[in-house]
Order: structure tokens, then sequence, then C-alpha cells
């Protein structure tokens, strides 16, 4: 569940949905969807293998985002693609071709637009006779646009298993007043 972030905070993150009656399924395989009627009626098969019908008045399904690299003829120039169709590029955004670049999504690093126009923005300046400075490594901050939001900045704590962590409510940030309904 919410893999990008960080598991303590995506347990917080499903307690609050399921305060809101939110029924989060995972691992479920989708048979057939009919949207025939007035709403939707979705037949699948659960994480345990059992049969599951859902009828709602609407379905929103969410599979996270993967590169939109097919059909691009990047193995005829003998380009393999990586893991989800990600462009294997290095530090510096290269691919195996010296004349090909990829950024965001296309590369597997973050998919978000405002990384890929910095990594973008870089390659453009160095392509245009500018510096070759290579794109800052900094943390790149994500949002997951729900309610509660969850947003994280930087590696996950697994990822930096001798690294001390600090947590700090939500309740404590200043403007975290702002966001919450039941403050007056």
């Amino acid at each position: 569940f919410l893999p990008i972030v960080d598991q303590a905070i995506a347990k917080e993150a499903k307690k609050a949905f399921d305060k809101q009656g939110l029924k989060i399924e995972l691992g479920v395989k989708i048979g057939n969807v009919d949207t025939s009627g007035a709403g939707v009626k979705l037949e699948y098969t659960n994480a345990k293998g059992e049969a599951q019908v859902l009828e709602a008045d609407k379905l929103v399904v969410s599979i996270g985002r993967v590169p939109n690299s097919d059909g691009l003829g990047l193995e005829a120039l003998g380009v393999e693609l990586g893991e989800n169709g990600a462009i294997p590029v290095d530090a510096a955004s290269h691919t195996k071709l010296p004349w090909l670049h990829a950024v965001g999504d296309a590369s597997g690093e973050a998919p978000l637009t405002h990384w890929g126009k910095y990594r973008a923005r870089v390659i453009g300046e160095r392509l245009a006779g500018g510096p070759a400075k290579e794109p800052d490594d900094v943390p790149v901050p994500q949002v997951v646009f729900t309610d509660p939001q969850v947003a994280q900045v930087g590696p996950l704590t697994s990822a930096l298993p001798d690294a001390e962590v600090v947590r700090v409510p939500f309740n404590a940030a200043g403007g975290s007043a702002l966001l919450r309904d039941d403050v007056t």
C-alpha cells in the first residue's frame, strides 16, 4: 500500500482512509467491468483468489505510473528498455547513445513533472553550449493527493538502514490546522 512512501506513513494514511469508510483492496485481478447500467458492476478476484462482485456509483482504478516508451523504436537503435519500460540512463541522463537523453518517467526516475522539467532544462543548457553541469542530486518531494495528503521528501527510510528517523506529529506543523475540518 502506497509503496512510494515510508510504511509508517502509509499505515497512518490507511487508518484515515478506513475512518472515512474507504475500502482499499490490494492484489486484485479485475475481471469484467459492466457500465451499461446507472453505475458500475465489477467482477474481480481478491488476493485470496476468491471471486467477488462490487456494485458502485463510480469506479476509481489506481495502478501507478510507468514509462510511456512502447512503440518508440528504441530497441531498433540498440537501446534495451529496463524495468517497466524505463530507458536506462547515467547520472547525467545520457542513454547508451550519445545523442539521446531521457528524463522523468521515461528514465524510470521520479515520475514527476517538476523533476523531469528540471532535468530537461539542465540537458538543454548543456546542449546549447552552457556549462556541463550535472543535475543536482537533491531529494525530490512527492505528494499523494488524497485526503489526508501524503507527502515525502528524499529516500525511504528502508533505503537508509543506519539513518536516525525523527517523526513529527502532523498537528505540530504550523499550517496543519488550516487543512483540518475539526479545528475552529
